[in-house]
């Protein structure tokens, strides 16, 4: 017979939720006299812990939250049949519950119970400020803080090291946030697995980063803010990192403005990148989002060479990688951004590097068609003949997709630079890459291709003869040397004309031989002469800087210099170029070797004159005359001036630069400078022989004459000027004088024809080889061409301008070694 309490609780049970229909956590409205007969094991008000038993006998705890007598509401949180657990679950709640009440005991709901109870339940060690940091409503309790509770605030949890503010900012809870940062934290401390607080914001919003990065900042905070914004997590993730792969592009920006490493989402060591501090952020703003997922630096996230640019020179690692292992230039190749890929070309990027698929860029270029971009990273030194991973070559894409004339011509364009067939035979290899017999095709050359026009390097009859004789008396000299005399001294001489932007040819030229001979053309020659951007090109090469350097600060400069429709263009960027470049105090005596000779005209009286800079004694002062009637009777000797100043007098050419002090572009005396280096040479011996200087006496053994183009002949109509008798006479006569002003300027700046035949003639006298490089081009390209197209296009033709002599060039490398 049951004894009145068990008939009491049988009666109870009646009329009450059935609290076994729900499940153990779920937290349940109850009403406190439910529990009038119920046994208490632990009470820390308003929690009890609870004890009854079962109608069929077994023991059963429950968890109940008393919220208050007078509205006779109570929560059940937790039921269990095991004590264990329960205790377990009491202990926490018990320590936390009570001290909630007070912080917000009118916002008191099954809901934030329910929630509270589950994050509890869930993080049992963490304290009642991590809890206060995860619930918004619970922010009150940060304001009953202050400073001096830094024991509270930077409480780290035992199992995981969060603090409560690590909590806040990964909820991103920004009004938290923000209470807790007025509370002084520590923001230097990392959980266990070494993220810091600015980990956790990588994933949550701007505003959160731009709070904890001020709070940084503050004088008070005793963090650097550089080494917190770039520290690493176990698994070496910065923050910048993750917000890439959290794809949070606002975060992205926010940090890098704060002082992010630009590289620290790239897959590269960015500890050997130096990284430059700027004072303009702007530069962030403009990044493209839509890739930051993907990783990699700032680069990734540009289309604009001027952003691109200045991230560069912030620091920016131009070969770094995204997530899925492809640099800058291979996203700008298949973005068809040729501006883009100029750029970073210009700025070092590694033309051969192999991304996806073992995909280099040129691979990517020549899959999408892009006749352009292949002649550009050709020009730039792609590696031609590298295979991706399915063992393709560029050449063997071109000549295995879909034949059209772009296709043709991009086969075409790789044969002409070397570009080989395929080592063994595919299967799907085609005429244009197999090497079995009877496969010949090469592509197809453009319509207006150039080649047609070429010209031996020198005469076939006597050129060829005198080069012969140079190399046979090399050779007997090399096996007649005598260690123990002194080898003889050489003169090999390079003359380099001018044109501008043009000089990229003579560049492109000098590239092709420094890459046959693995040297640099300081070291190839020991006289080295030139005019306008000849002249430039001269000082650039006899300060070290390799034809690769070279083509890179050419590609630079001419969108910084040719800026505007009017002319003259402003001087002072071509100066701030030549000063950085060269060196602002940097003096013609201070270059050794080889010897420099530029040319300039002087403009100040008439008729003008030519003048020459040099890094050597003039044949008058080795004489010891004092000319009167120089045209600078006051001209500064090589250890006065300055290098960067020889530069810009030799290259002021007229309309589309000021004059320099007194001196305008060489150009318009002596566009090609090889007859005048020679007459120089000539006085020099002659001076050398009357002061009885034998031993300094320099024997010509070689002239190396480089051109910027042979454009195509055009047909002009006659100049035709007489004294106009009707309106269409004026007109005549007006176009007839233009024509005349533009035909002497040609005649007056001519670096071909007879000035190469005088050349060629006088070295055929001394007998000595003369090589005259100069590349037909399918068009005439002005002076101040900024075209991108147009300038891979003559780089591409002089490129293979060159691969089309080499027997001529194999020979002319023998006589320089």
């Amino acid at each position: 017979m049951s004894t009145p309490m068990s008939y009491l609780d049988r009666m109870v049970s009646l009329f009450r939720k059935n609290i076994s229909d729900y499940p153990p956590f779920q937290v349940v409205e109850v009403k406190p006299e439910d529990y009038v007969h119920y046994n208490v094991v632990a009470r820390e008000d308003p929690v009890v812990l609870y004890s009854n038993i079962s109608a069929n006998h077994e023991m059963n705890y429950e968890i109940v939250v008393l919220k208050d007598l007078q509205s006779k509401t109570a929560f059940s949180l937790i039921r269990s049949k095991t004590s264990t657990d329960i205790d377990i679950y009491y202990k926490s709640l018990s320590q936390k519950i009570p001290q909630i009440f007070l912080i917000c005991p009118n916002n008191i709901t099954t809901e934030l119970l329910q929630e509270i109870s589950n994050y509890v339940k869930e993080h049992l060690n963490q304290s009642l400020a991590h809890i206060c940091a995860y619930f918004l409503q619970l922010n009150e309790y940060f304001r009953q803080l202050t400073p001096n509770d830094s024991e509270v605030i930077n409480c780290r949890c035992p199992d995981t090291g969060l603090t409560p503010l690590h909590i806040a900012v990964r909820m991103a809870r920004l009004p938290t946030v923000q209470l807790l940062l007025a509370l002084s934290p520590k923001l230097d401390i990392v959980d266990k697995e070494n993220n810091n607080v600015l980990h956790f914001a990588a994933n949550t919003t701007k505003e959160i980063i731009s709070k904890i990065c001020l709070s940084a900042q503050s004088s008070t905070s005793g963090v650097n803010l550089l080494t917190l914004i770039n520290a690493r997590n176990k698994d070496n993730f910065s923050p910048l990192y993750l917000a890439c792969h959290n794809d949070k592009p606002d975060c992205i920006k926010e940090l890098l403005k704060n002082g992010a490493n630009l590289n620290a989402a790239s897959i590269v060591n960015e500890s050997h990148q130096e990284v430059r501090e700027v004072d303009d952020k702007t530069v962030f703003d403009q990044l493209d989002t839509k890739d930051m997922k993907n990783g990699g630096t700032p680069l990734h996230w540009t289309n604009t060479p001027q952003c691109m640019e200045v991230l560069i020179e912030m620091g920016c690692n131009i070969d770094a990688r995204n997530f899925q292992g492809e640099t800058v230039l291979h996203l700008m190749v298949m973005r068809n951004k040729l501006s883009c890929v100029i750029t970073l070309l210009s700025y070092g990027g590694d033309a051969s590097a192999k991304g996806s698929n073992g995909n280099t860029p040129l691979h990517l270029a020549v899959k999408s068609g892009q006749v352009s971009m292949v002649q550009a990273l050709v020009v730039f030194g792609a590696d031609i003949n590298v295979q991706n991973s399915s063992g393709e070559t560029a050449r063997h894409m071109a000549a295995s997709a879909k034949r059209t004339s772009q296709m043709d011509l991009i086969l075409y364009v790789l044969h002409s630079v070397g570009a080989k067939r395929c080592l063994s035979n595919r299967s799907n290899c085609t005429d244009g890459c197999s090497q079995s017999n009877g496969s010949h095709f090469n592509g197809i050359p453009p319509e207006s291709s150039p080649f047609k026009r070429s010209v031996k390097l020198y005469d076939e009859l006597l050129g060829e003869l005198i080069v012969k004789e140079a190399l046979n008396r090399k050779k007997a000299q090399q096996m007649s040397v005598d260690f123990d005399s002194e080898p003889p001294k050489r003169c090999r001489v390079l003359c380099l004309d001018g044109g501008g932007i043009r000089g990229l040819i003579l560049i492109q030229m000098l590239w092709v031989l420094e890459k046959l001979m693995d040297k640099k053309m300081s070291e190839c020659f020991d006289w080295m002469s030139g005019t306008s951007t000849g002249g430039i090109l001269a000082l650039l090469l006899a300060l070290g800087h390799s034809a690769h350097e070279c083509r890179q600060l050419y590609f630079r400069l001419k969108d910084k210099v040719f800026v505007g429709l009017l002319r003259p263009y402003e001087s002072e960027p071509l100066e701030k170029f030549l000063q950085k470049t060269l060196g602002e105090d940097t003096r013609m005596s201070d270059i050794k070797k080889p010897k420099i000779m530029i040319t300039a005209t002087v403009a100040d009286r008439f008729p003008p004159d030519i003048q020459l800079f040099r890094n050597y004694e003039s044949p008058n002062e080795i004489l010891g005359f004092v000319n009167h009637i120089e045209p600078i009777p006051d001209m500064p000797k090589p250890h006065d001036q300055l290098v960067w100043k020889t530069a810009r007098s030799s290259g002021a050419a007229p309309t589309y630069f000021r004059p320099c002090d007194a001196f305008l572009d060489g150009g318009l005396i002596s566009n090609n400078p090889t007859l005048d280096t020679l007459s120089e040479i000539c006085s020099l011996n002659k001076a050398f022989s009357v002061m009885n200087r034998k031993s300094s006496e320099l024997n010509v053994d070689l002239v190396v004459s480089l051109g910027t183009g042979a454009i195509p002949i055009k047909q002009m109509p006659i100049i035709d000027i007489c004294r106009p008798d009707t309106f269409m006479g004026v007109a005549k006569t007006v176009f007839s004088a233009n024509s005349l002003v533009q035909l002497l300027i040609e005649q007056a700046c001519q670096a071909d024809g007879q000035v190469v035949e005088r050349a060629k003639a006088w070295c055929s006298q001394i007998n000595v080889p003369y090589f005259r490089l100069n590349p037909p081009l399918s068009e005439d390209i002005p002076l101040n061409e900024i075209d991108n197209t147009k300038l891979v296009n003559m780089l591409w033709e002089t490129t293979a301008y060159m691969y089309s002599r080499t027997n001529e060039i194999q020979e002319l490398i023998l006589l320089l070694f």
